[in-house]
């Protein structure tokens, strides 16, 4: 897991900040980029100014270096967001996605040939390229 650390304070133009107007209609304030703002944020400028930024990264649907496809069906897309909530490390709090992870790991156990199926290990990630390298013998 890649870790970040927050730039030195000298190296912060303490200025820099966003300006919602270009995102938002209607919005004449600016909105601090490394830390809170004094007042509250409407959470549509909030959510547009987030949109704007992840925008400038790369397509995940036209990664051509992988053979994980990014696109999913909008049922799937919808669990996701309704277990957004739930702390996946906790089990015991969890039980039933406990269960459905470890059925998971059933079922790519089989579809990729363990010699012990019964047996295979496996956990839940994020991101396609740590699913692939889960199941290198």
């Amino acid at each position: 897991m890649l870790l970040h650390q927050c730039p030195p304070v000298e190296a912060i133009d303490q200025n820099l900040s966003i300006r919602p107007q270009f995102v938002q209609s209607g919005e004449l304030e600016e909105v601090p980029r490394y830390q809170l703002s004094k007042g509250e944020l409407p959470p549509e400028t909030a959510y547009q100014i987030i949109h704007d930024e992840l925008m400038l990264d790369g397509n995940a649907r036209l990664n051509l270096a992988t053979f994980v496809t990014t696109w999913m069906e909008p049922q799937a897309e919808r669990l996701m967001a309704e277990c957004a909530d739930k702390n996946m490390i906790d089990k015991d709090e969890y039980p039933q996605t406990a269960e459905l992870e470890m059925r998971c790991v059933s079922m790519l156990a089989h579809l990729w040939g363990a010699s012990d199926v019964q047996r295979a290990t496996g956990c839940s990630t994020v991101g396609s390229s740590e699913a692939c390298m889960l199941g290198r013998p």
